[in-house]
């Protein structure tokens, strides 16, 4: 990303600050609706749990880290691959 005047244009230079300030808000959504749906699985699971069912929002949880971990294992690029041939050979 260059941010020199000379190499960009003042159109290309006015999208680069547009795609930032969309990506910040995009950030602030996403933070905004997981502290939102965390507060509301607290509340339903409190219900749940003075109605002695309580077994119910840990079941939902464990699916809800389930599905977290399973989309970070398969994110490309997040885990580095092993290369055969970079591998150290053992001396002696």
């Amino acid at each position: 990303m260059c941010l020199n005047r000379r190499m960009m244009g003042a159109g290309s230079l006015s999208r680069l600050f547009f795609q930032r300030d969309v990506d910040c808000l995009y950030s602030f959504i996403k933070i905004l609706l997981s502290c939102s749906g965390m507060i509301v699985f607290l509340l339903a699971g409190y219900y749940l749990y003075s109605k002695e069912l309580g077994a119910i929002p840990f079941l939902l949880l464990s699916f809800f880290l389930f599905y977290l971990a399973y989309r970070l294992m398969r994110t490309p690029g997040r885990l580095k691959t092993r290369n055969k041939n970079s591998r150290k050979r053992p001396r002696g």
